[in-house]
């Protein structure tokens, strides 16, 4: 069995193009299913810029 590393950066949409979370909100979820589905260990590196 081969080890894989995954990471997920989870931010804005092309910033600062695009200011929209789409890819957060559509996209997260269908990627937690396939990897809670096929068992898969992944990181997840979030960053909020409120400023």
């Amino acid at each position: 069995m081969k080890n894989i590393t995954i990471t997920v950066d989870v931010e804005e949409d092309c910033p600062p193009m695009l200011t929209s979370t789409r890819g957060m909100e559509e996209g997260l979820p269908e990627l937690l299913d396939l990897f809670k589905k096929e068992r898969i260990k992944a990181t997840f590196f979030c960053y909020r810029d409120d400023g």
